[in-house]
């Protein structure tokens, strides 16, 4: 594989254009392809959680309840996180 970069001042500062070349659009250029789509996108199934003194991520298939009482945030995880009610002010 060969990686070039090409400056193109049409573009925006933000702007990609990428095209991939090869023979055929074989299995190694669908991933490629695949992996590139995915790259700007967000992904959910992190959620990040700011304490105090830290920032904590959960996955969400980690996460079995959401409670919001006044100003606490209470979370309970599955037991790989600790299954434990976690609570938090907001």
């Amino acid at each position: 594989m060969q990686i070039h970069f090409q400056s193109d001042p049409l573009l925006g500062p933000d702007d990609l254009n990428i095209t991939v070349n090869a023979v055929a659009k074989n299995d190694k250029v669908i991933k490629l392809l695949n992996y590139l789509d995915k790259y700007n996108q967000k992904s959910s199934s992190l959620i990040p959680i700011k304490t105090e003194d830290r920032i904590l991520t959960i996955k969400q298939t980690e996460l079995i309840k959401v409670e919001v009482t006044k100003n606490i945030l209470s979370l309970t995880c599955t037991p790989r996180v600790g299954n434990q009610l976690w609570g938090y002010f907001i």
